[in-house]
C-alpha cells in the first residue's frame, strides 16, 4: 500500500509538467465495465484462496472541469477459502473448503486527469466508499473470528484509458479495493 501511495504522489506531482489532457473534456461521461485480477484475500497466510467469481466492477465518471472528474464505483467478487480443517469428533485433520467470502464495495471517486501521451486519458485519484465482506462457512465447519465485516474504506488509484474508436476503448487501473488490477471496456458518452 505504501508503494502505491508513493507512486500515486509521484504521478500526480509529475502531471503538473504535462498540461491539459486532450483525451478528457469537461462534461464528458465515461462508463467502465471491468474485471479484476488479484483480490485482497491473496494475503491470508495459511489458506489457499481461489476465485469463485472474479472481481467485477462498473464505474461512471463525469468531468466537472477539464482536469477533474467525480464518479461512482460499484464492485463485487466471491472467493473460496481452502485450508487445513480438523474433525473435532475424530481429531483428524484434512484439507478442504472452509468458506466462501463475498465482497461488495460501493463508493464515490475523484480523479485528476493529465496527459502523459496524447492518445491516452491518464488519471490518478482516490475513492471513499463502503465495503462489506461476508464469510459463509461450509456445512459442519465452525469459523473462528469475525465472519462479516462492514465499514468505510478508501482507495488510491492510477489508471488510463485508450480509445479504439471515438466512443469505445479499454481501460486499466491499479489500486486497492475489491481488486488490485482492474481491466476492461470503456464507453465515452
Amino acid at each position: 500500500m505504501q508503494r502505491l501511495t508513493i507512486t500515486f504522489i509521484i504521478v500526480l506531482a509529475g502531471s503538473v509538467c504535462f498540461g491539459q489532457n486532450s483525451q478528457f473534456k469537461k462534461g464528458q461521461i465515461d462508463i467502465n465495465a471491468g474485471i479484476g485480477f488479484i483480490t485482497p484475500l491473496f494475503a491470508i497466510s495459511g489458506y489457499d484462496v481461489k476465485t469463485k467469481t472474479p472481481p467485477i466492477s462498473v464505474t461512471a465518471d463525469y468531468g466537472i472541469t477539464e482536469e477533474l472528474s467525480v464518479g461512482l464505483y460499484v464492485a463485487t467478487a466471491k472467493d473460496n477459502v481452502y485450508g487445513t480443517l480438523y474433525d473435532l469428533n475424530t481429531g483428524n485433520s484434512f484439507y478442504g473448503k472452509q468458506s466462501t467470502v463475498s465482497h461488495f464495495l460501493i463508493g464515490g471517486r475523484l480523479l485528476y486527469h493529465f496527459e502523459l501521451n496524447p492518445k491516452f486519458d491518464t488519471y490518478g485519484g482516490g475513492m471513499l466508499g463502503y465495503n462489506s465482506v461476508k464469510e459463509k462457512a461450509e456445512p459442519n465447519i465452525q469459523l473462528i473470528g469475525e465472519t462479516d465485516t462492514k465499514g468505510f474504506t478508501y482507495t488510491l488509484l492510477v489508471g488510463g484509458r485508450y480509445r479504439f474508436a471515438e466512443h469505445i476503448g479499454g481501460f486499466l487501473e491499479l489500486g486497492y479495493g475489491v481488486t488490485v488490477i482492474n481491466l476492461g471496456l470503456n464507453i465515452k458518452l
